[in-house]
C-alpha cells in the first residue's frame, strides 16, 4: 500500500480488445505514472467494458458537487449507508423520516438522513 502523500492521481486504461485494464498512478517522487497492478487485470468471463451508459464512481466530501454531476447516490456517514438512490427517492425517504417537506438539495437530504 502506498501512502497518499506520495500520489496525486489515477488513471485507469481500458483494453476492449482483450477485456483487459490496468490502473496507474502519479508518483510524486519520482514524478513518473506507475502500473499499479502489474501484470494487466483480465475481466471474468462474462463481465465486459461496454459503451451506453455511463457509470462513474464519484468519492467526495463536496455534496452540492456530486448532486450535480450524478444522478444516483450512496450516503454514508460514519462508515454505514443512510441512504442509497436517486435524489427525490432521497428526498422523499428524508422527509418521511424527519416530517419535513421533501427538498432538491442533496445536502439538506443528507443531513436529514444522518
Amino acid at each position: 500500500m502506498r501512502a497518499a502523500a506520495h500520489y496525486t492521481r489515477e488513471r485507469l486504461f481500458v483494453d476492449r480488445s482483450n477485456n483487459s485494464f490496468h490502473i496507474e498512478y502519479w508518483d510524486k517522487t519520482g514524478q513518473v505514472w506507475t502500473n499499479e497492478n502489474d501484470p494487466t487485470v483480465y475481466l471474468q468471463s462474462g463481465v465486459t467494458f461496454d459503451y451506453g451508459g455511463r457509470t462513474m464512481y464519484l468519492s467526495i466530501h463536496q455534496i452540492g458537487d456530486a448532486a450535480r454531476v450524478c444522478d444516483r447516490f450512496v450516503l454514508l456517514s460514519g462508515g454505514r449507508v443512510c441512504g442509497e438512490g436517486t435524489l427525490p427517492e432521497l428526498s422523499a425517504l428524508a422527509a418521511a423520516r424527519s416530517g419535513s417537506p421533501a427538498t432538491d438539495d442533496l445536502e439538506e437530504v443528507f443531513l436529514a438522513l444522518t
